[in-house]
């Protein structure tokens, strides 16, 4: 049984030692793996098509009656050893250095995107916006909803938007349906909150990443991701304590698009 609370550096003389190999040895078959997960990711981590859509519908419709949702997205803080010449970019602003992991998921805990190597100072709405994704519900919303009454959920650190619903901005007047609304919303985007726990449950070197080279730092998570989707269809899950210290507070909430807001006024009146 290794023991995770040493550093990554101890763990590849634990499996050198293990398979009587040198550290070196250990470090290139990890890095190989890493290459080889990542040029597979697009078989393990994929947005729902064909029938998918709408059981991922029911699926997150069970949990509190929210309607069309295809998935919820968040960013968490992947923590890492800053490389040398940039290390404030890194810092984020809960005062350590990470790197930041955006992501889609199901109500099964399944990844459907996955989006890893901005440093942790970035703001979620920027990493989105600069995201693959980001840019394909902009340009081409269709391609990935099946129509317009579909969605994902993300928290008040993103732009409201037809296809990205976030909550109502509390100003202490809030009607009871924006409070319902609101409510409801949240309890919903818990899946991504509990997918990363479930994430960093599972594989510990993402706890801390110690690792200079940040371009295989971002190839590590999404392996991670990849191999955490492997052992959900597998039904292999953990139990795991969640936390909820990864938001970037608000900063999107004032620059609602005029489509969002109608789309979350109508579904606020109906629930």
């Amino acid at each position: 049984m290794i023991n995770y609370s040493i550093n990554s550096k101890q763990l590849y003389r634990i499996v050198a030692e293990k398979f009587n190999i040198s550290k070196s040895t250990a470090w290139v078959y990890v890095k190989k793996v890493c290459d080889v997960l990542t040029k597979l990711s697009g078989k393990y981590i994929f947005w729902p098509s064909g029938k998918r859509p709408k059981a991922c519908i029911k699926q997150f419709k069970r949990r509190q009656g929210f309607p069309g949702v295809l998935g919820v997205i968040d960013g968490t803080h992947i923590p890492i050893t800053p490389p040398i010449k940039d290390q404030t970019s890194y810092c984020n602003r809960h005062h350590y250095h990470s790197m930041i992991l955006q992501a889609v998921c199901t109500a099964d805990y399944s990844f459907t995107d996955v989006f890893a190597g901005y440093p942790g100072s970035v703001h979620d709405a920027r990493v989105f916006y600069n995201s693959p994704l980001g840019r394909k519900i902009d340009t081409a919303p269709l391609q990935l909803f099946p129509n317009v009454n579909n969605h994902i959920l993300g928290d008040s650190a993103y732009k409201c938007t037809s296809y990205v619903l976030t909550p109502f901005r509390d100003d202490g007047h809030l009607s009871r349906q924006q409070k319902n609304f609101n409510y409801k919303l949240s309890a919903t985007r818990v899946f991504i909150e509990q997918c990363f726990g479930l994430l960093k449950g599972r594989f510990r070197i993402l706890k801390h990443v110690n690792v200079y080279n940040t371009k295989l730092i971002s190839k590590i998570i999404v392996a991670c991701c990849v191999l955490h989707n492997i052992c959900i269809s597998q039904n292999d899950y953990l139990v795991v304590e969640v936390g909820s210290d990864d938001s970037h507070g608000q900063l999107c909430v004032d620059q609602d698009c005029k489509s969002g807001n109608l789309k979350r006024n109508y579904i606020a009146d109906k629930m």
